[in-house]
C-alpha cells in the first residue's frame, strides 16, 4: 500500500500532487481515520451497552419459571448470534 508522508501524525496532510502523484493536495491521515471511524464509534457504542445493560438489570424480572427464562435465552443465542457472525 501507498503511503503519503506525515501518514504517522493525528491532522490533516497538506502535500503536493505534483511532486507525490499518489498523494492528494489535502488528505486526512491514516491514524486520524482510525482514531475518527472505529475508536471513537466503539467506545460510544461501549458506553451505551454498559448503560443499558444497568438499566437492564435494575429492572424487576418479568419470567419467573427458570425453565422458561432458560429457553428465551437458548432461543436468543441460537437467533442472533448467527446474524453477527455471518
Amino acid at each position: 500500500m501507498f503511503r503519503c508522508g506525515g501518514d504517522d501524525g493525528i491532522g490533516p496532510v497538506l502535500g503536493s500532487a505534483f511532486f507525490n502523484p499518489g498523494c492528494y493536495d489535502f488528505d486526512f491521515t491514516l491514524v486520524f481515520e482510525d482514531v475518527l471511524f472505529s475508536i471513537i464509534p466503539c467506545g460510544v457504542f461501549l458506553l451505551l451497552a454498559a448503560w443499558r445493560l444497568y438499566a437492564l438489570r435494575s429492572r424487576p424480572v418479568i419470567v419467573r419459571w427458570p425453565l422458561l427464562r432458560a429457553m428465551k435465552q437458548v432461543r436468543a443465542i441460537c437467533t442472533y448470534v448467527p446474524r453477527a457472525i455471518g
